[in-house]
């Protein structure tokens, strides 16, 4: 595992003799920058989470999502037999709901949106889906979904709520696999260096060298290493001959094209 203190550490070795940041730019917001983007630059397998059980709540007309939902994989209801659900748009929702068809309660159509900020000093909230009909009575873990999980923000945990390395009394652990490590590092240390030299030349810096880090040598290993994690995808799933709503069988986020109700 590799800690916000050792990816601060390899920033401030990349910028020893080379450029500096100003006061005003923290070293654990670039290293969460880069986190981000390395992350979200590609499907990695690492970041697929174990499908989770998602519950229903009366007159609720949407679903929570995980604090660390980053994309949509698959999803099943969990009696498939009883129970469907089909993705739409949010524009579909909305013409749902504005009708005044009574439809049963076995059936639903959803749609993930973004929830605004509370307030502006606090984040986002994460992602949620929302459903048409509005449930009338709670349903437990009606829905299996899975998901590709987000970049987990690093923060060092003070007591005096200053956030120096020097006053740590727990340091965060980033959320990838070890065999992903080095590639972490390098992102960090092209963010640090990147950035500094954008300051002074505006052009290149950090784009050139995730470049660069992207075509070099350990980024193909991460991703040979990465995408032989499961080598046998199984059958293609999703084609034309398939039926429209197959409750019984797991649906894949890619493989299930958005529509509304016919």
């Amino acid at each position: 595992m590799i800690t916000l203190t050792e990816l601060e550490n390899h920033c401030k070795q990349a910028l020893e003799g080379a450029t500096t940041l100003p006061q005003s730019i923290s070293l654990v917001d670039i290293i969460n920058f880069a986190g981000r983007w390395f992350t979200s630059v590609n499907p990695w397998n690492f970041r697929d989470r174990p499908p989770v059980k998602l519950s229903l709540r009366k007159d609720t007309p949407y679903l929570d999502l995980p604090f660390d939902f980053g994309e949509q994989l698959g999803y099943q209801m969990s009696d498939g037999l009883n129970f469907g659900i089909t993705f739409t748009t949010i524009q579909q929702i909305l013409h749902l709901r504005a009708t005044t068809v009574t439809v049963s309660q076995n059936y639903y159509w959803a749609s993930i949106v973004q929830p605004s900020q509370v307030a502006a000093n606090l984040p986002m909230p994460p992602p949620r889906i929302e459903l048409w009909p509005e449930p009338k009575s709670d349903r437990e873990d009606i829905m299996v979904f899975a998901y590709r999980a987000k970049w987990a923000e690093l923060r060092y945990q003070v007591s005096g709520g200053l956030e120096h390395s020097e006053d740590v009394e727990e340091d965060d652990v980033a959320n990838v696999p070890d065999y992903a490590e080095m590639v972490l590092i390098e992102a960090c240390r092209a963010f640090a260096i990147g950035w500094g030299e954008r300051l002074s030349q505006p052009q290149g810096g950090v784009h050139e060298l995730l470049k660069a880090l992207m075509t070099g040598p350990i980024w193909l290993a991460l991703m040979a290493t990465d995408g032989l994690q499961q080598v046998d995808q199984g059958l293609m799933m999703g084609g034309a001959i398939q039926a429209r709503y197959p409750s019984h069988t797991w649906r894949s986020a890619s493989a299930s094209p958005v529509s509304g109700p016919s």
